[in-house]
């Protein structure tokens, strides 16, 4: 999500011009099609898992859109999402190993 939303960017950044999207080799129609597919499929399997885990998923996918496509703009916000992001997979860990 965050590549095909930063796409413009990306094409003139002179390492990320290299990124599959930007530099062409993928087509843009596989991330169109291929996000909604995965997220899916992610959340599918998570639920095998625990309807917990599927929340902590769902949860994670809601707040990394929200900052690709606004919040990494705004600097403060920028570092305390990246940060949460980071504390959310530690979390889903937890919820996974069932740590209490």
């Amino acid at each position: 999500v965050n590549d095909l939303l930063d796409l413009d960017a990306d094409r003139h950044h002179a390492t990320k011009r290299n990124r599959p999207f930007a530099s062409g080799d993928l087509p843009l129609q596989f991330g169109l099609v291929g996000t909604p597919v995965l997220l899916l499929g992610a959340l599918s399997l998570s639920f095998c898992l625990s309807p917990q885990f599927a929340l902590v998923t769902a949860l994670y996918f809601i707040i990394s859109t929200s900052y690709s496509w606004k919040l990494k703009q705004i600097a403060l916000l920028d570092v305390l999402f990246l940060a949460g992001l980071y504390t959310l997979r530690l979390v889903a860990g937890h919820v996974d190993a069932k740590v209490r």
